[in-house]
């Protein structure tokens, strides 16, 4: 909602800031030998969402992104819906129905197209790095 009732550069801002309290929680970080969790998937989520808020932004402003490509190694969030992530059988959970596809699926391609769009800001437009 802020970024329908805001000034750009109040979005901005505000994305820049949750990058670096995700950063400061290691959101940003694959997390060796982890098992999916409820809220490893939620830090994937916001974190990943925070990412592309802020390509989307600095992108608008023609400002530099608040975190840049190498300085992060987080994987994408399971492509799996929220209903399914607990199961009473371990070897179910986190797993989406073969021949349904996610709702988060969306959210993915999302995330890839933004990295795209990052690299290109750095590339093409040659803002500073962040």
């Amino acid at each position: 909602t802020l970024a329908g009732m805001s000034p750009p550069q109040a979005c901005w801002t505000m994305a820049g800031i949750g990058i670096r309290m995700a950063q400061d929680v290691g959101a940003h970080r694959r997390k060796p030998y982890s098992h999916h969790s409820v809220e490893s998937e939620l830090w994937k989520r916001a974190f990943w969402t925070l990412v592309t808020l802020d390509t989307w932004f600095s992108s608008f402003l023609g400002r530099s992104c608040a975190i840049s490509l190498d300085s992060f190694d987080a994987e994408f969030p399971v492509d799996c819906d929220d209903e399914y992530w607990m199961h009473p059988d371990p070897e179910k959970a986190f797993k989406q129905p073969a021949g349904k596809p996610s709702d988060l699926s969306y959210l993915l391609a999302w995330i890839k197209l933004q990295l795209i769009h990052s690299h290109a800001l750095r590339t093409i437009v040659r803002l500073p790095l962040a």
